[in-house]
């Protein structure tokens, strides 16, 4: 976070190619799946490359003070996103809510030309830091971009971004965050859990249909589900490195001789692989509960092939 050479150089000789932007929502999986693709040679973060690959990897959070307002997720320490009265920041399960998402979302529409340099520094910095001449791709999951990729595609149009949206079974992710595994629905102790998952319905609801119709505008853009991940890591992996250009490496996938670098958070969100993720909670869910999911989120969720009988899920 803290590097001098920022207050005098706007890395403009730094080349930017073809980005790539992991979407979804927080508790996706998308944590591992980045770290099997920023143990690639060629890749870096806002915080490393393949040498150090488990660091804070959502410029939305750590390049918070040097992006434009509408691409920043507030923290803990500043409050610069809308505004509401009742769900307070830092938000990751509400800023998708019915209340609130409009004022997330953003298209080609809220172009400026200072944001877009602004972006642009924000990714060359990195590039230069820790990257490897010109091959170099950065890649970010900021969550909340999930309801900006036409904003973003029209900020770097001529850099040809990619965005790789993850899913996992709605009717696990939603309670699982209601239950307080999202940090905002953990901080929101004066509701109750009906109305936590209610509003982690909402959240999925919007975010997945806001970025289903936003893709038609996209130049690049894919599906992946996590559960798919999990059951084939090496075929996903490699069908995921075709379509974004890159030559796939036996060292992305999580092997138990690897070093896990000094002081990384989620440890253990690695090795070994746990398949069988979704089983626990869909096990105590209640019809009346799978019910709920299944009628605001049941049509897209079908999309993705997850169906209201968890069975046919884990």
């Amino acid at each position: 976070m803290w590097y001098p050479k920022r207050f005098v150089s706007d890395f403009s000789n730094t080349k930017i190619d073809r980005p790539i932007f992991f979407l979804g929502n927080q508790g996706d999986g998308i944590t591992l799946i980045s770290r099997f693709f920023r143990r690639h040679s060629q890749v870096v973060s806002v915080t490393g490359n393949n040498k150090y690959w488990t660091g804070a990897d959502e410029m939305q959070r750590v390049m918070e003070l040097r992006l434009p307002y509408k691409l920043r997720l507030s923290g803990k320490t500043l409050s610069t996103d809308p505004h509401h009265s009742k769900y307070f920041q830092p938000r990751s399960w509400s800023y998708g809510i019915d209340e609130l998402y409009q004022s997330y979302h953003n298209t080609e529409k809220d172009f400026s030309e200072k944001d877009k340099v602004m972006f642009e520094k924000a990714i060359r910095e990195p590039l230069y830091r820790f990257g490897n001449g010109n091959n170099s791709r950065f890649i970010d999951k900021s969550q909340v971009y999930t309801l900006k990729t036409r904003y973003i595609q029209a900020l770097l149009d001529e850099y040809e971004p990619y965005f790789i949206l993850f899913t996992r079974n709605p009717y696990v992710t939603c309670a699982r965050a209601a239950k307080g595994k999202a940090g905002d629905m953990n901080r929101y102790k004066f509701l109750s859990f009906d109305e936590k998952f209610n509003l982690c319905i909402e959240h999925w609801a919007n975010c997945m249909e806001t970025v289903i119709k936003d893709s038609k505008y996209l130049r690049n853009f894919r599906v992946y589900r996590f559960e798919d991940f999990l059951k084939e890591p090496k075929k996903q992996t490699k069908d995921l490195c075709d379509f974004l250009d890159l030559n796939f490496e036996e060292e992305m996938l999580p092997a138990p001789n690897q070093f896990i670098p000094f002081g990384t958070k989620y440890g253990k969100r690695w090795y070994p692989i746990k398949q069988e993720i979704n089983k626990p909670y869909l096990e105590k869910m209640t019809d009346k509960q799978l019910d709920k999911v299944e009628t605001r989120c049941g049509k897209m969720a079908l999309e993705f092939g997850y169906h209201k009988d968890w069975k046919k899920n884990i």
